[in-house]
């Protein structure tokens, strides 16, 4: 954008071959932009992925916990019997 705004706010005249190189950098630009999008988004759905594997691991040993202390107090209680 700012060589294009160059070019015709002191309208420099261009020839086919620097049109051309302009046009090629700018789309470089364009997939350079695309590919850096691109991965952020895939880290971003990895690290969702990551925080959702671990609180399904933090839900499942607390369940663990729970089931176990509900199996120690039924043996207290059976024993006191």
């Amino acid at each position: 954008m700012t060589v294009v705004s160059g070019i015709i706010l002191f309208a420099v005249p261009i020839r086919d071959m620097a049109a051309l190189g302009i046009f090629v950098g700018f789309l470089g630009g364009c997939w350079f932009s695309w590919v850096k999008h691109q991965h952020q988004m895939q880290s971003k759905r990895s690290d969702k992925e990551h925080q959702q594997q671990h609180q399904l691991e933090r839900s499942s040993s607390h369940q663990h916990h729970v089931a176990t202390a509900v199996v120690v107090v039924s043996s207290q209680e059976n024993m006191s019997k």
